[in-house]
């Protein structure tokens, strides 16, 4: 026995896109898009404060400095230190002369070497054992010696500089002159020296500088 149903309308299948939900989902759609483009004006028209821009400040400029002028140093005298360049200083030793002119005649000493322990004055002959503007040397013993030059008859100070020079010494005599075209008659000077170690006469150089200061 067979049965049949009959149903009083076909039974139709609806496709998605025409259900009756899909105007629901069209207009919730319409709503979030309306809702996007107004928070996008509302930005854009600076609804939201933007952030300052913060202006670099410049690093700080340093202050020219302006270097010391170098100071020029005074170049050191080459020449043996000589009383008569400034005088008598503290250390030098001034002395008698004897002389056979019977002036007095004074000699100041300045010892730069540091050798030197005693100076005294020799004892004169009458006229002239040298020429002028030359000394003479002698050893009197192992550590002392006789320097002899000549001088005029005037009274004066003679100034005499001592000082090492290699393995003995540079005495340096300056005193006044003759003067041009003069026949005056010139006197020995002597001059003892001691020293504290052993020198010989051989060691010895120099001579005798003249001025014409008074």
């Amino acid at each position: 026995m067979s049965w049949r149903v009959r149903l009083k309308e076909p039974i139709t299948i609806m496709n998605a896109s025409r259900s009756r939900l899909t105007p629901i989902r069209t207009a919730v759609a319409l709503i979030i898009a309306l809702a996007a483009v107004l928070v996008v004006v509302t930005v854009g028209l600076g609804g939201a404060p933007k952030p300052p821009i913060a202006t670099p400040t410049p690093p700080p400029t340093a202050s020219p400095t302006t270097s010391p002028s170098p100071v020029p140093s005074t170049p050191a005298d080459p020449t043996p230190s000589v009383p008569a360049d400034h005088g008598p200083i503290l250390g030098d030793v001034t002395i008698d002369l004897d002389q056979a002119s019977r002036h007095d005649v004074k000699a100041t000493v300045r010892d730069d070497s540091g050798d030197l322990v005693d100076v005294r004055s020799g004892t004169a002959a009458e006229g002239m054992s040298v020429d002028w503007g030359d000394i003479a040397v002698e050893n009197l013993d192992a550590r002392t010696i006789k320097v002899t030059w000549v001088g005029t008859g005037d009274e004066e100070t003679v100034f005499i500089g001592i000082s090492a020079d290699g393995d003995g010494y540079l005495v340096d005599v300056v005193q006044r002159g003759l003067g041009p075209n003069s026949d005056t008659l010139g006197y020995d000077r002597e001059v003892v020296l001691t020293f504290d170690r052993s020198v010989r006469a051989a060691d010895i150089s120099g001579g005798v500088a003249e001025t014409t200061a008074p």
